[in-house]
C-alpha cells in the first residue's frame, strides 16, 4: 500500500506536492458577522444619541429656552447721557436768552424811536439796555456748564460787558449830536456780542437766534 502524501497549507503558488489543507469558511463568515454587528451597534447607539439630542432641542425650542424663540428686538438706540446733559443745558440757556431778547429788542427800539428828537428818553432807553444785559450775564453765569462751553459762556459775558461800557457811555451824552456819534460803536459791539452768542448756541445745538 502506497504512503498518502503529506498534508501542506497551500500558498500563494497553490499546492507543491500533495494535498492542501483548506481553512473552513465557517470561521470567516463567523469573523464577518462579528465585524458586521459590531458596526451595527455602533450605528444603532450613535442614532439614538442623536435621536435624543434633537428630541432635547425640540423641547428647548417649544419652552422658549433662554429666549430662542421670538428673540426680542434690540432698543432703539437711546440719547447718551451727554446728549441729554447738553439738551438739558440748552433749555436753561434759553429760558433766560429768550426773554433778554425780547426784552433788548423792545429796548432798540424804544431807543430807535427817540434817539433824533428825544434825548431823555434815547438815555432811558439805553440804561435798560445795559440793566437788561447785565441780569443776563448774571443768570448765565449761574448755569454750571462743561468747562468747553464755560468757557464760551465767559466770552459772551464779556462781550456783554464791553458792551455795556460802550452804551454806558452813550447814555452819559449831553446832545443828540453826541448821542448818535456813539451809534458805530454800539453796532460794533452788537456784532461782538452776536459772535459769542453764535459760539454758545451752536456749543449747545441750539438754531441761531433771531437777535441778540
Amino acid at each position: 500500500m502506497a504512503p498518502r502524501p503529506p498534508i501542506r497549507a497551500c500558498g500563494a503558488a497553490g499546492p507543491v506536492g500533495g494535498r492542501c489543507m483548506v481553512t473552513s469558511s465557517r470561521y470567516a463568515r463567523d469573523d464577518d458577522d462579528e465585524e458586521t454587528s459590531g458596526v451595527g451597534f455602533a450605528l444603532l447607539v450613535g442614532g439614538s444619541l442623536l435621536a435624543g439630542v434633537l428630541v432635547i432641542l425640540a423641547l428647548m425650542y417649544a419652552a422658549n429656552f433662554d429666549g430662542w424663540r421670538d428673540v426680542p428686538k434690540a432698543p432703539p438706540d437711546t440719547p447718551s447721557a451727554a446728549d441729554a446733559q447738553l439738551t438739558a443745558l440748552g433749555r436753561s440757556y434759553l429760558a433766560i436768552a429768550n426773554p433778554a431778547n425780547q426784552q433788548l429788542n423792545n429796548e432798540v427800539n424804544a431807543f430807535t424811536a427817540s434817539e433824533r428828537s428825544n434825548l431823555a428818553a434815547a438815555q432811558s432807553s439805553l440804561k435798560a439796555e445795559v440793566a437788561t444785559a447785565g441780569t443776563f450775564d448774571q443768570k448765565l453765569a449761574a448755569i454750571k456748564f462743561p468747562a468747553a462751553i464755560e468757557a464760551i459762556a465767559r466770552d459772551v459775558i464779556q462781550a456783554n460787558q464791553a458792551r455795556g461800557r460802550v452804551i454806558a457811555r452813550q447814555a452819559r451824552a449831553t446832545t443828540l449830536a453826541q448821542l448818535q456819534s456813539f451809534d458805530a460803536r454800539h453796532q460794533a459791539a452788537d456784532a461782538a456780542v452776536e459772535a459769542q452768542v453764535k459760539r454758545i448756541r451752536q456749543a449747545l445745538h441750539l438754531p441761531a437766534p433771531s437777535g441778540s
